[in-house]
């Protein structure tokens, strides 16, 4: 198996495991505060997805630059959702990673322009409602 294959591979599987555990760990994260295991997995998942989707532009950066700013957006929004303290922030950003997610795979896979437009679309509603549901931060008067 020679290197492309080996990363196109390892990116497949593990954006599959991110598009199945995002929604679960984003919802979790809404209706409770102890998501923190779910978001763990999610993050390791996205984590992969990102370094090959860096290996994968390295092999052909021509063909795949526009990876760049998905990796390091999309994992940027995951690190600061695993360290904020407010819930509705933290599905929001879960959410904004996961449509990131939806947007690559509709992108390499669909040549359409709606590719680009469609997720946001859509995941801009769905996210809000779940942030809606979050549980509201807690403040103690000392």
């Amino acid at each position: 198996m020679d290197l492309h294959t080996a990363l196109l591979l390892l990116h497949a599987t593990a954006g599959t495991l991110g598009l199945l555990l995002g929604p679960v760990a984003a919802l979790t994260a809404a209706e409770r505060r102890d998501a923190t295991w779910l978001i763990s997995a999610y993050q390791v998942a996205v984590t992969v997805v990102c370094a090959s989707a860096l290996g994968l532009v390295a092999l052909a950066p021509a063909a795949f630059w526009w990876l760049i700013p998905f990796a390091f957006g999309t994992q940027a929004a995951i690190v600061v959702a695993r360290r904020t303290t407010d819930p509705s922030r933290r599905v929001r950003l879960l959410g904004g990673s996961y449509v990131a997610l939806v947007t690559a795979l509709l992108v390499v896979s669909w040549s359409n322009p709606l590719a680009w437009i469609l997720p946001t679309l859509l995941g801009v509603g769905l996210v809000e409602s779940a942030a809606a549901r979050a549980p509201r931060r807690h403040h103690h008067v000392h």
